[in-house]
């Protein structure tokens, strides 16, 4: 019974599946249910089904239709040729019924096909954790060879797959199965291999339950030295993580075994104060064990009415909690002491309802222990007839148990034979490759000194043709990038005279509209002006935000100089830093230049029809993609318009002309940089119309590359 009550705990640990449902659990339902509504016929709607049929067996509150949903990915899964879609159709399936329907028997129907799916895609972990459950499903099925088989399978596929998780826990539940088989030095053996591996992980908690285990099965092996160190252990251990769960556990475990050593006080020590840290947690279940082995505690010391009071409050609590194992040893113990105070009727009654129990869980040892002490108790009180059956039935079950001690330890036989023929197959196998690889190294040794000897020449040819080659092509360039240099400067220093010319042009205009206030007041901008032009015009690149300081300076002039006729606005995205993005200076100007100019100083205010507005200058800077954009948009007559009214004019501007080749030769210079790539600045035109056809302004398109590193810019 103890075995069972382990296997429920164990699965409910592997899957986490018996929790109660919560919003939370709710909303992933429906998160997942949604997906599936709009997926296509696909292999991720095969996943997600698979994906809500498990999540339905967690929630445990939609019963059927965690299978259904499983089937319904299997049978589209089977459609779409999608073989890992129907395996995990199969293990989901395989898991509902084994956790949520208790039924181990099409569980492990399922899980094979699931396991013999997963070998055949080479899926080896898949295979691996399936190997480990289906032993598990085995053992709580009390086939202990089979179980044992599967967990050697399970263990050589680790050996490959080296899950860190699973390195403990096989070894762990062959420790399990071997004990069930009563061969505790091999279940001590896979015990021990278990804590080793758990102790690299540094999990206390968990090296602490391994250490439980083996002291546990010490005392089986009556061993209570060793049982005793072990269980010293783990309290240390519990203690200092102050975990109570495993505080009560090592307790009573210590205290069972000072029982066994008939040392009495000690183990009423230590029972006692599992009691008290038991009923500080309201833990139901330890107060019963705690009173249900002070209750053999007394009756050893023949104490017979404080082991009554002791074992009736355990069977009080193992009734009301369901506690069946704990319920069903107490009844036994006091048949037990009634038996030796020579109540025969009082002693028949709990006797028979511990053996009716373990009867109906099929607990073969309890039960012929059980028919012993009924034989017993018929003897004493004369019921030779009842007293031969009982003893019958005992003699029956220990010769059962032995045909099954026997069978077990065939199979335990065979099943350590076919994990050692595994091994062995492994190993002639490792031997077998060592040997070929041996061969072909030495193969291969000879072949790598000759192909070593040959790269080596062949390397030396190309490192001395690289050189040359580019020895020369860094001559060539530095020759061409120091012409482009040349070239470049000289159109700046034709840039900078121009734009000088037209702002002098405009304070000259104050001057001679005897307007001295503004005049001096533009001057002193203007020196502010030719100042950053000046400082600026040895640079390659400057910040954007100097750029946009001279265009406001500029814009400033012309505004003035043309009050009422044009207002402008400035903009830059927040994606950009102005003081970290780098721009070649005054390549905005002309076409700033060019919009007022030949754009919206030609705007009429006398009325006028389509040309009769107030001139709008509008420009913003933004990233796009790797480049810095800047774009320029005016409101006014628009370059066919302005080209007409070019034939009758005496004013010329270079700037465009002068800004184009700049462009040609920038783009260039960009070639030639690694950190540029294959970046270019272009510039776009677009005349604007309005809903009449009628010319509206231009839009002007500036792309850069996008600089934020200077280093070698400037």
């Amino acid at each position: 019974m103890k075995r069972s009550a382990l296997l429920i705990l164990v699965s409910m640990f592997h899957f986490s599946f018996l929790y109660a449902q919560t919003k939370e659990q709710q909303r992933k339902l429906d998160s997942i249910t949604n997906l599936i509504d709009h997926d296509k016929e696909d292999t991720a709607k095969v996943n997600h089904l698979n994906q809500l049929g498990r999540e339905y067996t967690r929630a445990h509150t939609h019963v059927g239709k965690d299978t259904a949903t499983c089937h319904e990915a299997i049978e589209l899964a089977q459609k779409l040729g999608y073989r890992q879609g129907i395996a995990m159709g199969y293990e989901f399936i395989a898991t509902a019924y084994w956790t949520r329907l208790s039924n181990p028997h099409v569980a492990l129907e399922y899980f094979l096909k699931a396991r013999d799916l997963y070998k055949d895609l080479g899926y080896e972990y898949n295979e691996m954790q399936l190997d480990h459950i289906i032993g598990y499903v085995y053992f709580g099925m009390d086939s202990f060879n089979v179980a044992l088989k599967y967990g050697f399978k399970a263990l050589h596929l680790n050996e490959k797959v080296k899950n860190k998780y699973m390195e403990p826990a096989i070894p762990d539940n062959i420790g399990d199965y071997y004990t069930a088989l009563g061969d505790y030095p091999n279940a001590l053996k896979y015990y021990s291999d278990a804590l080793t591996a758990i102790e690299k992980t540094g999990d206390q908690k968990r090296i602490a339950n391994y250490l439980e285990n083996i002291g546990t099965l010490y005392l089986k092996m009556q061993d209570y030295k060793n049982a005793m160190g072990y269980f010293d252990s783990t309290l240390t251990k519990a203690n200092k993580l102050k975990y109570p769960p495993l505080q009560k556990t090592a307790l009573i475990d210590i205290g069972t075994t000072c029982k066994a050593e008939k040392k009495y006080p000690e183990a009423l020590a230590y029972i006692s104060k599992a009691y008290r840290l038991s009923d500080s947690t309201n833990d139901h279940l330890n107060l019963a064990k705690c009173a249900e082995v002070t209750g053999e505690i007394y009756m050893e010391q023949h104490n017979y009415p404080k082991a009554l009071e002791k074992e009736m409050e355990a069977l009080k609590t193992g009734e009301e909690e369901n506690y069946v194992s704990v319920a069903t040893q107490s009844r036994n113990i006091i048949g037990e002491i009634y038996m030796k105070q020579n109540k025969y009727v009082d002693a028949e009654k709990y006797l028979l309802a511990a053996f009716i129990t373990v009867h109906s869980l099929h607990e073969l040892e309890e039960e012929k222990n059980y028919a012993l002490d009924l034989s017993q108790l018929y003897a004493a009180t004369n019921e030779l007839k009842k007293s031969l059956a009982y003893y019958s039935r005992y003699d029956s079950l220990k010769d059962s148990l032995l045909n099954r001690e026997k069978s077990m330890q065939i199979g335990k036989i065979e099943a350590k034979a076919e994990y050692d023929r595994q091994l062995a197959d492994k190993q002639a196998e490792e031997d077998k490759a060592k040997t070929e690889a041996d061969a072909k190294s030495k193969r291969q040794q000879i072949v790598n000194l000759l192909v070593i000897l040959i790269a080596s020449i062949l390397l030396l040819i190309a490192i001395i043709i690289y050189r040359s080659w580019r020895t020369t092509r860094k001559e060539k360039l530095l020759l061409e990038k120091e012409k482009i240099l040349m070239e470049l400067k000289a159109l700046r220093a034709q840039m900078n005279p121009h734009f000088i010319f037209n702002a002098i042009n405009s304070i000259q205009n104050f001057i001679l509209d005897n307007d001295q206030d503004s005049a001096q007041k533009h001057l002193s901008r203007f020196s502010k002006l030719i100042r950053m032009v000046l400082e600026n015009s040895g640079y390659e690149n400057i910040p954007l935000a100097d750029e946009i300081k001279m265009l406001e300076l500029y814009l400033e002039f012309e505004m003035v100089r043309f009050p009422l006729r044009f207002s402008y606005k400035m903009t830059v995205d927040d994606a950009l830093d102005k003081d970290s993005t780098f721009i070649p200076p005054l390549i905005i100007q002309p076409y700033l230049e060019n919009a007022i100019w030949h754009g919206l100083m030609h705007l009429s205010h006398n009325g006028t029809s389509g040309e009769n507005r107030k001139g709008e200058v509008v420009i913003h800077f933004e990233k796009q993609n790797n480049q810095l954009k800047c774009t320029i948009d005016d409101n006014g007559i628009g370059r066919a318009r302005s080209k007409e009214l070019k034939q009758d004019s005496v004013y010329k501007s270079m700037g465009l002309s002068i800004t184009a080749e700049r462009i040609e030769i920038t783009n260039k210079l960009f070639s030639q940089r690694d950190d540029l790539g294959k970046a270019r600045m272009s510039v776009h035109f677009t005349d604007k119309t309005n809903a009449d056809g009628i010319a509206s302004g231009t839009h002007v398109e500036l792309l850069m590359p996008l600089i934020t590193n200077t280093r070698n810019h400037a």
